[in-house]
């Protein structure tokens, strides 16, 4: 190489070369060199920094370099500057964020500490948490090598020594173990400590310097902890810190003086530490000055109430000089006081320390970035460490400072509590007692500053008076009158006193008569009093509301009375005095501060977000406030100030008011309560007494037998360890090593769980102490088993394994627990076998030993244990066999001693023998599985004692020496164990006997919980069934959804497709079903979710299937009758739904039978298999329902047949007892027997007409499966290879469809037999009700005599007179209630008719909107269909047209009232017939038939005007007639020259036939379903008549002839009825039929016509049908204008029938009352029958008038609903206008258009100019934006445009508020008031919000609807042409017009295209 020549090309990428880290401490190396460049400097500097490594044995002299290329980032270097900024900001962040952490972690410690304090673990806290920070303080400082990483070392070790001293000269008392572990420890850290130092001299020239530092710091360190050792609380730094901090100080500046780097990290240390001395001193003076300040804030409201009890006493003695020298020195005291809380809040003091603390702050940032100055990455590790020092010191402080505080004594933990609570009970008593003097002290301030409050508000108005202004006063005293009549109600309502509430009575009434002498002095002076009046009402209510409290309800009330009170306040004109306008507005936007900043004040009851909402809110209306203030300053000069305050003395007199109220209502409460909480503390002292000297003896006994415990377990611990001590010695192999490590960590394990159960701290320390020494050893032990043997890692599994089973074993309690030890034991077993020993070692056999003979104590406490638990249950059968045989012969007792409840008594004997066997049988099995459980166990057990023998003497023969040691050691292990356990069971004895007094109590209370325990148990059952359900139909839909996805990947017809889409859409409907059903917000949102993701499957199916059939919409239909027929068959539950059904199946099938299947296509198969599969499963739940249905009717009438009977035998029985009643009871028996033969006849038509039904439908289900297996097999012949498939997704259908059946079912299911068994229970009771009365009466009857019956007469005369008196003022009642109902009704009707025009103003408003949209389409596609054709037929269809546009004109102009409207309609009619003379001049002259064409147009034009008015048969029969004539007309037309006038004529025609057919067939199903219904209901008010007179007769014997003959008569209307409903239905089914077959007829024909013409005329085909179509539209617009418009009327006249028939059933009702009244009456004046007689005619009389008082009740019911429908009603008339959207085409402003933008002449599209243009400077328009407004603003309502932006590349548009800036530059966002939304030239779309929002759209927007929602603050984009949501703005606040704005985007294109505005279509999906 040498001599040679070689190019090097360097590319340097400066970004990617970065230095190591800390180069300053790595040597260079000696293979690099540096290239230098003789020529730029530039590049020279580039060079120089970039070392180029050669490879070995090459000399860089023999390289010549004859180019360089250099490509550098010229930006790079701008790009590290700017990214190095960004990492210094981040690093103060963090650093920030390190000091705030330091402060949380540091309370967090100390919360801990308290708490372990609490419970005697703070030591241990705080070692855990010292050495955590130890070690990773430990890690850091091996990080780096270098000087200061050195410094920083010698400092930590220095700290360790101090530490480690300090804590041996507390360890005198310790054993010597650990005091010697301490001193190895301190030993260490000292040799390392000296080797640093060392290091240190041998590095630094300085070093003795900075170890003087080092140190200084540590002593200021001691002397920091000595002081927080000592506890005192002291105010200034100690002066031997301060001493040494001074030298300490000079020390740093010396060496910073010598350019030592180390100096910059030294004194962050020191600044560090001066900076938390200074953090303490601040929080000591703060506390210090917080308790002065509560202090003498306190002092000062005691002297401040003494003072006002002495003046209040002055003004009662005014000659009392004493009194008046204590008030004098009371005041001086109180004056010394304030001062001095002044003092406290500004300590000069805590100013200095924190000013000395800002410095140091300070002092810390300058050092820091200095230090990162020399190297960033080191700088960081160096802060971290210095923070976790400073931790570490904390720490050590903090626990010196827990130390101190805590307690030394050991008393037990229960009796130290108890005696803490006594304390706390005795000064909670004091605190009660004083509180409750506070309270009762506490109302005179109220009074006086109310008082004080109210004489200078009547002194303001007065100085108003003065200067002129009585208006604005008047209106001001008005307010507050209402305030002070408010709060007068309040009280009275609230008050018991009587004298106080007379004499507050009083006051209300002298306060009302002022209000209304103001209130008439305002209406002769103000021009508008009534509006002003309504301000102060509405004010009233906001005010009222706000003292209620804001929730959601209330707020949205309280803004609608705000925006009510805003309105009217803008409508207040007083005719030039517009500062009372102003002081309104203001006195409302004072209350509107003040509620908000009420709100504020309670932050923590608000979430943060509404927080600043609230304080974004309360600084609006402050502006606002002040605002309006600054005005009326303007306005009135004079007054202003006076009457802001004035209104400021309202608001606050208003709050005073309500606090004294609530203040009032709280006082007394609040004595009674801390009174009831005195007496209680009271009663808790003396409990407390008692219970502590129980504890202290129970205390007692408890410790002494511990400690005999705790003694024995000490001995065996001794010995256990003195022989693993000989073990060690005597043996060496790792068999011994082993068994000591197994035996550590068993003591290691139970030392913890004795840690974990113990609350003493002074056994925690002991304990703790324990395991810190077992720690070490065991580490040392287990350390020294890996070293020496081949497997440790298997040895320390086996003994992991061990320590598991013995934790496991000593909480196992089932089956189950044993399962998983047996598997560990196996696991262990395996483990053991794999030892392979070396070297004569025995550990294997030692394991096995070890763990037979754990097996063995296992295998002993499993059987025993188990055991237990089977005699337990055994035992508690047994029990409950007594307690059976125990009621067996409690109940044959009363048996024998009771005849009436024989059948009871017996059936409940024979249940309870029932219970008897099984239990014993149950018994039998659990004896004899415990027998088999017992034997299984013993003989493990058995086998585990061999193993452990044979284990045992293999160990003995392999090792003797040690044997009998290792032995002894594991008898040791095994009895300290039981040692242990014995301790335990000992603890637990006082529980175990409680627990059995427990079981025997609740074997007492076994009784009383059977019933719960039975219903508990069919709870659970229940659960658990809905739980099998609920897996079941999710396993299903996991399968139905897995079928589709198959079918979808291996098949791609449409029948897949409609399959998938039917599926879907029964899936969608069963969500919803659900989604009604349930009330769990977490199962709501599931469902939603769920329902969303069908809803895009289905639309995604849809569309396809939509795209690829050529019948799509018959598909559609298909399946959505099928979804309808499923949702109406689980609500079927009469034979009117099954017929609707039966209808709806039947225009199913026709549909299906349509099908033309193409393409080897089998949808017509597909949907013939899942209708028939419906149908079979339909029908076989119509037979089931209607079975259960008949036989319950069946079964009703046979249990009134058994009551009839039974009352029949009771009464005969009855009869024979008693003479006296022969008469009557004879009548009644004879009644009875006249009903058995109807109700005989009854039951046996029910059966016969059950057993047809059934029949008939088993015929129809036998067909329907026929049908269903030929379908399914020609389903198969046709598409084999997916026939399986799709019959599995068919068959998962049904499953799951069943499944949800059955839940609903299941979840049914008990409620039905509770159902049953309450019906039975009634039956039961109603038996026994009979038999009672008649026991009754016999005892009656034998105890009357002369006498009594005398003394009766008289009691009952005068009984019978107060009953008159009830029975009048009963009806009195009655009439009353009728006149509620008739005034109810007439609101009702009122606001129907409110409601009424309402709506008809909306529907005319859209009507308009609709029909002109239309309108003008119609006529520009007749412009452009005359300007492409001039034929005569294009002429004949703009007469036609014209012709239809002109009646409908003239239809309006006669509907329509107003004057306006009159005059538009007769203009447009004006104009319409110009137009139509012209073309029909041109079409007589054109024309060769012109007489037959206007003929045929002048026929339909009739037509068309009877069909608006068609009724009736005779209406429609004259249509048809027309028709008929005029299709003859339109066959005689001879068509000529190629025209199409007849083909056109055909199209009309035919298309209007069709819309009339659909009409007439809708108008007369509507009629005649209407008919039905009417006579349906006539017949269910029959059928309920009845039932209520049937009632009526059963309890009362009077009117029994008439009430029977009564019911006859309605009887005999029933048949009737029934047929003339049965005919009108089949004859609409047979109308329905032939409309149906004559609209398929005109279908046909339509489209035939149609395809002709298109064949005649292809060329103006489209437009012709366009215009057609559009005439439709039109058409359809306005019949439903007109249905809108009646349809409201149509509503309210069902609703007025349907209370015209719940008045006519009130009619019935009073009609009978009244009957019942006057035979009451005769009944009453009969006084001369027989006092027998008398007494059964008052008790008849009784039960009529307590059926009287239901009736009543009812019609208070009702008259409830009247006014819930009002109720109604009015929210329907308050929330109508926020629904509807107003649609309109938008025409741009010009005044507001930038002077670039050129708008068309119509103002709806605009584009730019090439040149300024000369316009008008408006002071709206936009100067700098090239942007425009439009012309109408917005300030109520919904309001929708659109705007047409294809061919854009760019936009920019939305709204824009009225008063938003428009001059200059503009910012977009909603705080300036625009909401907008853009996209740019690169094609992304984003919303201008306040935080820009990227959007993503899935297709460019051809047309954008902007919707403008100016009630709820929302503006919404949507993409109109395809109909979806593309962004809203939400929850702002409209306080102006809000314009349409759009932003013009000047296009990089030569033709720019303009933006054009267009005319909104149907806004049905927007939602």
């Amino acid at each position: 190489m040498a001599g040679g020549s070689h190019l090097i090309r360097l590319l340097l990428l400066l970004s990617g070369v970065f230095e190591a880290s800390d180069s300053r401490h790595v040597p260079p190396e000696t293979n690099k060199t540096f290239i230098s460049f003789a020529g730029s400097a530039n590049v020279d500097s580039y060079l120089s920094k970039f070392p180029i490594t050669l490879p070995e044995g090459i000399d860089p002299k023999n390289i010549h370099v004859t180019s360089v290329k250099i490509a550098s980032c010229t930006d790079m270097e701008e790009k590290i500057n700017l990214l190095n900024k960004q990492l210094q900001e981040t690093t103060l962040h963090n650093s920030q964020r390190d000091e705030e952490a330091f402060e949380l972690r540091r309370d967090v410690r100390l919360l801990k500490m308290q708490l372990a304090t609490c419970s005697s673990t703070a030591s241990a806290v705080t070692v855990s948490h010292q050495t955590q920070l130890y070690y990773q303080m430990k890690l850091l400082l091996e990080t780096f090598d270098s000087d200061t990483f050195l410094n920083l070392k010698v400092i930590a070790l220095t700290r360790e020594v101090t530490t480690l001293q300090r804590r041996i000269e507390l360890a005198a008392n310790s054993t010597e173990t650990e005091i010697r572990v301490l001193k190895n420890e301190l030993q260490v850290k000292m040799n390392d400590l000296q080797a640093k130092k060392q290091q240190m001299e041998k590095r630094f020239s300085n070093s003795a310097l900075i170890l003087q530092i080092i140190s200084l710091q540590n002593q200021i360190w001691d002397l920091e902890v000595e002081e927080s050792r000592r506890g005192e609380t002291v105010l200034q730094q100690d002066n031997r810190i301060a001493a040494l901090q001074k030298q300490l100080d000079m020390k740093l500046r010396e060496l910073r003086q010598q350019g030592d780097a180390s100096s910059v990290m030294l004194e962050i240390i020191s600044v560090y530490s001066k900076i938390a001395v200074t953090q303490r001193l601040i929080s000591v003076h703060t506390e210090k000055s917080k308790a002065n300040y509560t202090d003498y804030q306190m002092q000062m409201k005691q002297k401040a109430a003494l003072l006002t009890k002495k003046i209040l006493r002055l003004n009662r003695e005014e000659g009392n000089t004493e009194l008046t020298k204590e008030i004098f020195i009371l005041q001086g005291e109180i004056g010394i006081l304030r001062q001095m809380m002044v003092n406290a809040k500004t300590d000069h003091r805590l100013t200095e320390l924190r000013v000395i603390l800002e410095q140091g702050k300070s002092q810390q940032e300058n050092l820091r970035k200095q230090l990162e100055e020399t190297d960033f990455t080191q700088a960081q590790l160096i802060m971290k460490i210095i923070g976790m020092m400073r931790e570490v010191r904390e720490q050590q402080r903090d626990e010196q400072q827990q130390t101190t505080s805590t307690s030394q004594a050991t008393v037990q933990p229960l009796l130290q509590a108890k005696e803490r609570e006594y304390a706390k009970a005795q000064a909670d008593i004091k605190e009660l007692q004083r509180l409750l003097q506070e309270k009762s002290e506490e109302c005179s301030g109220y009074e006086e500053r109310y008082s004080h409050l109210k004489t200078e508000f009547k002194q303001k108005i007065a100085e108003l008076n003065r200067t002129g202004d009585s208006k604005a006063a008047l209106i001001l005293n008005v307010i507050n009158l209402h305030d002070e009549l408010k709060t007068l109600r309040d009280l009275i309502s609230t008050t018991k006193d009587p004298d106080r509430l007379s004499d507050l009575q009083r006051q209300l009434e002298e306060k009302g008569e002022e209000l209304n002498s103001k209130t008439a002095d305002m209406k002769r002076l103000i021009a508008n009093p009534n509006i002003i009046l309504s301000i102060i009402k509405l004010q009233q209510e906001i005010w009222y509301l706000q003292k209620r409290g804001i929730n959601g309800t209330t707020r949205n009330k309280e803004r609608e009375l705000q925006t009510r009170v805003d309105g009217l306040i803008s409508e207040t004109n007083n005719k030039g005095d517009e500062s009372i306008k102003l002081m309104l507005k203001i006195m409302t936007l004072q209350s509107q501060v003040g509620q908000l900043q009420k709100q504020l004040s309670d932050h923590h009851m608000v979430k943060s977000a509404t927080v600043a909402q609230l304080q974004k809110d309360l600084s609006t209306k402050e502006k606002e406030l002040q605002k309006y203030v600054d005005e009326l300053n303007k306005e009135n000069q004079e007054n202003a100030q006076l009457i802001v305050t004035i209104t400021d003395l309202n608001n606050r007199l208003r709050t005073l008011q309500e606090e004294k109220q609530s203040e009032g209502q709280t006082t007394s409460a609040t004595i009674t309560k801390l009174k009831k909480q005195l007496k209680i503390k009271e009663e808790e002292h003396l409990r407390d007494q008692v219970e502590m000297r129980a504890l202290q003896n129970e205390l007692n006994q408890t410790a002494a037998q511990c400690s005999s415990f705790g003694q024995k377990i000490q001995d065996l611990q001794n010995g256990l360890d003195e022989k693993l001590k000989k073990l060690q010695s005597e043996s060496d192999s790792v068999t011994s090593l082993a068994l000591q490590v197994s035996t550590l960590t068993l003591q290691q394990e139970e030392l913890k769980r004795q840690l974990q159960n113990t609350d003493s701290e002074a056994k925690i320390q002991e304990l703790q102490k324990q395991i810190e020494e077992k720690n070490n050893k065991l580490a040392e032990k287990t350390e020294e088993l890996k070293a020496r043997s081949a497997q440790p890692q298997r040895f320390l599994h086996i003994i992991s394994l061990q320590t598991e089973i013995v934790k496991l074993v000593n909480v196992a309690a089932n089956n189950t627990d044993y399962s998983k030890i047996r598997a560990l034991q196996d696991h262990l077993n395996d483990l053991i076998e794999g030892i392979q020993d070396e070297n004569s070692e025995n550990t294997k056999l030692l394991f096995k030993v070890l763990t037979l003979q754990e097996e063995v104590a296992r295998l002993k406490k499993q059987e025993e244990s188990q055991s237990e638990a089977q005699l337990k249950k055994i035992k508690d059968l047994e029990n409950e066999l007594e307690d059976i045989r125990i009621q067996i012969t409690e109940e044959t007792l009363a048996l024998d001693s009771s005849d009436l409840t024989f059948s009871n008594l017996s059936a409940r004997i024979t249940e309870l023998h029932h219970k008897i066997k099984p239990l014993e049988v149950k018994i039998s099995d659990l004896k004899d599985q415990h027998a088999e459980n017992v034997a299984a166990l013993q003989a493990r057990l058995n086998l585990s004692k061999r193993q452990l023998q044979d284990s045992e003497l293999q160990l003995k023969d392999a090792d003797a020496k040690n044997f009998k040691l290792i032995m002894e050691i594991i008898d040791l292990r095994e009895q300290l164990t039981k040692a242990q356990k014995q301790t335990s069971q000992a603890a637990g004895k006082n529980i175990n006997e409680l627990e059995q007094q427990l079981q025997t109590q609740q074997r007492e209370n076994k009784k009383l919980e059977n019933s719960n325990r039975a219903l508990q148990n069919e709870l659970n059952q229940t659960a658990a069934q809905c739980s099998s359900f609920g897996q079941k139909i999710q396993d299903l839909q996991n399968g139905l959804d897995e079928k589709l996805k198959k079918l979808q990947s291996e098949s791609d017809s449409v029948t897949s497709l409609a399959l998938q889409v039917s599926t879907l859409t029964l899936q969608q409907e069963e969500l919803k079903r659900q989604l009604q059903n349930t009330d769990s917000e977490a199962k709501i949102q599931e469902l939603q979710k769920q329902i969303e993701e069908k809803n895009n499957n289905l639309a995604e199916k849809t569309e396809e299937l939509k795209a690829r059939s050529a019948q799509p919409q018959r598909f559609l239909h298909i399946i959505s009758l099928q979804t309808e027929i499923v949702k109406l068959m689980k609500v079927a539950a009469n034979n009117t739904d099954y017929s609707k059904i039966r209808a709806m199946q039947d225009h199913l099938n026709d549909l299906i039978e349509g099908i033309q299947d193409e393409n080897s296509e089998n949808t017509k198969l597909l949907f013939k298999v899942l209708t028939l599969q419906e149908e079979v499963a339909r029908l076989k739940k119509q037979e089931e329902s209607q079975s259960e249905a008949q036989l319950k009717k069946i079964k009703d009438l046979e249990n009134r047949l058994e009551d009839i009977r039974i009352q029949i035998t009771e009464k005969t029985l009855a009869l024979d007892s008693s003479d006296l009643t022969f008469s009557n009871l004879s009548a009644r028996i004879t009644e009875l027997h006249h009903k058995i033969k109807p109700l005989e006849v009854k039951i046996s038509d029910l059966k016969d007409q059950h057993a047809e039904n059934v029949a008939a439908l088993q015929a129809r289900l036998n067909l329907s499966k026929r049908q269903l297996q030929d379908s399914e097999l020609q389903l198969k012949d046709a598409d084999a290879k997916n026939f399986k498939l799709i019959m599995e997704i068919i068959d998962l259908r049904e499953q799951l469809t069943k499944a949800q059946k059955q839940t609903s079912q299941a979840a049914g299911k008990n409620i039905n037999e509770l159902e049953q068994q309450l019906q039975t229970q009634q039956r039961e009771n109603k038996k026994l009700e009979n038999s009672n009365r008649v026991l009754e009466d016999r005892l009656q009857q034998s105890k009357q005599n002369v006498e009594n019956l005398q003394q009766q007469l008289l009691e009952k005369d005068a009984m019978l007179n107060r009953l008159q008196q009830q029975l009048e003022e009963k009806t009195t009642e009655n009439n009353r209630l009728q006149d509620n109902c008739n005034n109810l009704q007439n609101e009702k009707n009122e606001l129907a008719e409110r409601l009424q025009g309402l709506q008809n103003q909306l529907s005319d408003v859209e009507d308009r909107t609709i029909n002109a949209n239309l309108q003008i389409g119609l006529d520009e596609k007749l412009k452009k269909l005359q300007n492409e054709s001039n034929s005569v037929t294009s002429l004949a269809l703009q007469v036609s047209t014209l012709t239809l546009q002109q009646e409908e004109l003239k239809r309006q102009l006669q509907n329509t009232d107003s004057e306006a409207k009159i005059q538009e309609l007769q203009k447009q009619i004006e104009e319409k017939n110009n137009n139509l003379a012209e073309k029909t001049e041109e079409l007589k002259a054109r024309s060769a038939q012109p007489q037959r064409f206007l003929h045929i147009i002048s026929l339909q034009t009739e037509i068309v005007k009877l069909v608006n008015v068609a009724a009736n048969n005779t209406d429609y029969s004259k249509i048809r007639a027309m028709q008929d004539h005029l299709n003859d007309l339109i066959e005689g037309i001879q068509d000529e020259n190629s025209e199409n006038t007849k083909l056109l004529f055909k199209v009309l025609t035919l298309q209007e036939e069709v819309a009339r057919l659909k009409k007439q067939e809708e108008s007369q199903s509507e009629a005649q379903l209407k008919k039905i219904k009417d006579l349906e209901n006539e017949l269910e008010d029959i059928r309920n008549q009845i039932t209520e007179k049937t009632l009526a007769l059963d309890s009362s014997d009077l009117t029994f002839s008439n009430l029977s003959a009564r019911i006859m008569e309605l009887h005999q209307k029933i048949k009737p009825l029934e047929v003339k409903i049965s005919d009108l239905k089949d004859q609409h089914a047979e109308n329905v039929a032939a409309l149906q077959a004559r609209l398929s007829l005109s279908k046909r024909q339509l489209q035939d016509s149609e395809l002709q013409l298109k064949d005649a005329d292809a060329k103006n085909f489209k437009l012709l049908m366009e215009i057609i179509d559009l005439r439709e539209q039109l058409t359809k617009a306005q019949k439903q204008a007109s249905q809108a418009a009646g349809k409201n009327i149509n509503e309210l006249e069902q609703q007025l029938q349907t209370q015209q028939r719940e008045n006519k059933k009130l009619e019935n009702s009073n009609r009978d009352l009244k009957q019942m009244l006057k035979e009451l009456k005769m009944c009453c004046n009969d006084q001369n029958t027989l006092s027998e007689e008398q007494q059964r005619q008052l008790q008849v009389c009784q039960q009529d008038m307590d059926r009287l008082e239901r009736q009543l009740q009812e019609r208070d019911t009702s008259l409830k609903q009247l006014q819930q429908e009002n109720q109604s009603l009015q929210n329907q008339l308050s929330n109508l206008e926020g629904r509807t959207i107003f649609t309109r085409k938008i025409t741009l402003d010009p005044n507001t258009a930038n002077p670039r933008i050129a708008l068309s002449a119509d103002y709806t599209e605009m584009s730019t100019a090439e040149e300024i243009q000369n316009v008008h400077d408006h002071q709206g328009r936009f100067d700098v934006v090239v942007a425009v407004l439009g012309d109408t603003g917005f300030s109520s309502g919904r309001h929708y445009w659109e705007v047409s932006v294809a061919g854009k590349s760019c936009y920019h548009l939305g709204m824009a508020s009225e008063s938003a800036l428009r001059r200059g530059s503009i910012s977009f966002n909603p705080t300036n008031g625009y909401w907008t939304i853009v996209k740019n030239k690169q094609g992304q779309y984003r919303a201008a919000d306040n935080r820009p929002v990227q959007l993503t759209v899935q297709t460019q927007p051809l047309t954008l609807g902007i919707l403008l929602d100016y009630k709820k603050g929302q503006v919404s984009f949507y993409d109109a042409g395809a109909r979806s949501h593309i962004y809203s703005f939400q929850s702002q606040k409209f306080t102006d017009k809000i314009h349409p704005f759009i932003n013009f985007c000047v296009e990089d294109t030569e033709r720019r295209t303009p933006i054009v505005l267009l005319t909104p279509g149907s806004t049905d999906w927007i939602k």
